[in-house]
């Protein structure tokens, strides 16, 4: 529900003004199309129909990649072979040259059941974490009052987990990583790039990789930090109901029970 409204100055010279999410990179990004005052502009309903059909759009072949997976229909995403549980899912043509510039942040099962001592291995389609017992306030950034932004290195690093690597950021060509803390002592947004033009398409994906986080007891918090791609395995070795959640989509959330 937050607001970030930017008043356009009474000078502004017409023309096309590129914008992106600082977080997601580039492929989050639109543009703010500036006319003279004589040329006719689209009405809030017609910007609203337009919205309303790209996001429908977006969302149909993300949907059938998520029925899929639901469904145990996945076995491979980018040419690469997986296997559920899914933290994430995209959709399969968008490998080399993206038509979807979105990707689904759901647990594919969100309830998983296991027996104590026995592996549970995550597949990560894209940025998200999976991470237990997880602080009951958790918050991924704060601002401080000079309207300085800070990161929680917490929500983006791994936690608990030595054997986990340290988030390298997403694919080339996406934009800034996740993991990386963009502020300014003023408060300021950054200066602006001289680039005008949107960065081109990534040539593939990331490489993946495989964490084995060994054997979790329960008591304490655990993340496996921000992987864009691969494997992460936990063994519980205590009977009983684990939630779970990405710190990154906080409405992205499972459920382990051990018996």
């Amino acid at each position: 529900g937050n607001r970030f409204t930017v008043e356009l100055a009474e000078d502004i010279e017409p023309g096309e003004y590129w914008y992106y999410c600082n977080l997601h990179g580039p492929f989050m990004s639109g543009t703010i199309t500036v006319v003279d005052d004589e040329e006719a502009i689209p009405t809030q309903q017609e910007v609203a129909a337009q919205a309303r059909e790209e996001i429908e759009s977006t969302a149909r072949p993300l949907l059938a990649a998520y029925e899929d997976a639901q469904e145990g229909e996945v076995d491979q995403v980018w040419g690469r072979p997986v296997s559920p549980p899914f933290a994430g899912m995209a959709v399969e043509e968008d490998a080399v040259v993206p038509t979807v510039h979105a990707f689904v942040s759901e647990f594919i099962p969100d309830t998983i059941r296991v027996k104590a001592g026995e592996p549970v291995t995550w597949t990560f389609i894209l940025g998200h974490t999976v991470s237990f017992q997880v602080p009951e306030y958790f918050s991924q950034m704060t601002v401080e009052g000079d309207g300085t932004v800070i990161l929680n290195p917490d929500a983006v690093q791994p936690v608990n987990c030595p054997s986990c690597p340290e988030p390298e950021g997403p694919p080339e060509g996406e934009g800034g990583a996740e993991g990386e803390a963009t502020a300014t002592e003023s408060g300021e947004a950054p200066p602006a790039s001289e680039e005008t033009e949107p960065p081109g398409e990534q040539e593939g994906p990331p490489e993946p990789v495989a964490v084995d986080a060994g054997e979790w007891d329960g008591r304490e918090f655990i993340s496996s930090g921000v992987l864009w791609d691969g494997t992460f395995t936990l063994r519980f070795t205590e009977p009983g109901t684990y939630p779970y959640a990405c710190l990154i989509h906080p409405q992205m959330v499972g459920v382990v029970t051990v018996e």
